[in-house]
């Protein structure tokens, strides 16, 4: 793969050659994108894919593609005529859905060049900076005596929640093999992703504890006992994750390090994805007033 510009929004561009030879050009301004039938998808194949068929993600400049369920129960796509769920998708490969074949190129726009803005704008702009950082980043519930106090952030959620044992007495004694099988295959692919979307580590686990129970179900006590265990060892990996996170971002919040919090944020975010809370609303509000302390000092700076 060439190399990218070291400036400028990341972004993936594909080309779709249809049936009859018929090519079409999509680009997405983000480094993750969807393809498939569904409205919401970045890339839409109405006609050869299913509601949701694959994600494409970026990562150290490759780019990978992942199998989504809905995929999987129709059409697995076939790279370069393999049919293949998941992995590294090179620029000269073409990626098969349906009758539809689609390359993609991961591209950099230019950095646009800067502008000089008005005296009164930039004036603006920082009383707004300045005000999102004061709001933000001063010591929450201090006392009115004038001293300083521990920062009070908002309670953070559990990232797993006591719930009923897993049961698979929804299907027939034949299905129960076929859907262990499946469940264990998503809840690996799953895991896999895990370093790149944290949530996926999340979901993986009930894949993980569906796939145990109708191990079990179907009289297969070996393969229950070592998906259970899978099960239990990444949830004590994520929870483990998920605390050092929040101790990590209240560190960097407290010593008003906005580098340590956009660090922390995202991924705290992503673990917590689906979860609206107070705690997540202050992590939207944190990660703002640090992009504006940022903002600032790179204006100060030039």
């Amino acid at each position: 793969m060439s190399s990218l510009p070291s400036e400028g929004q990341q972004g993936l561009r594909f080309r779709i050659v249809h049936e009859g030879g018929r090519e079409e050009f999509v680009l997405v301004e983000a480094s993750r994108a969807l393809v498939g039938a569904a409205a919401h998808c970045d890339v839409r194949l109405i006609d050869d894919a299913a509601y949701e068929h694959i994600e494409v993600f970026c990562h150290d400049d490759f780019v990978y593609f992942a199998t989504k369920p809905s995929g999987l129960s129709t059409d697995v796509p076939k790279l370069d005529g393999v049919p293949t769920t998941e992995g590294r998708w090179s620029a000269n490969a073409a990626i098969h859905i349906g009758k539809a074949a689609l390359y993609v190129e991961l591209v950099r726009s230019a950095a646009p060049p800067p502008k000089r803005a008005s005296p009164a704008l930039v004036a603006a702009s920082v009383g707004v900076c300045i005000a999102a950082i004061v709001v933000f980043f001063s010591t929450p519930d201090a006392g009115s005596s004038g001293g300083e106090s521990e920062p009070q952030w908002p309670d953070a959620p559990a990232l797993f929640t006591q719930r009923e044992p897993r049961t698979c007495t929804d299907l027939g004694a034949e299905q129960r093999s076929v859907m262990a099988t499946e469940q264990m295959r998503i809840a690996l692919a799953k895991r896999e992703r895990s370093p790149f979307f944290p949530r996926d580590g999340v979901d993986a686990v009930g894949h993980f504890e569906r796939a145990a129970a109708c191990f079990r179900a179907a009289g297969r006590e070996d393969e229950a006992l070592r998906a259970g265990q899978d099960a239990a060892a990444l949830q004590a990996k994520l929870s483990e994750e998920y605390r050092l996170r929040r101790v990590r971002l209240e560190h960097a919040h407290r010593v008003h390090d906005a580098s340590g919090v956009k660090r922390e944020v995202p991924v705290l975010r992503s673990l917590l994805s689906g979860q609206p809370t107070r705690y997540t609303e202050w992590l939207e509000a944190i990660d703002r007033a640090a992009t504006a302390t940022l903002e600032q000092s790179k204006r100060q700076s030039q």
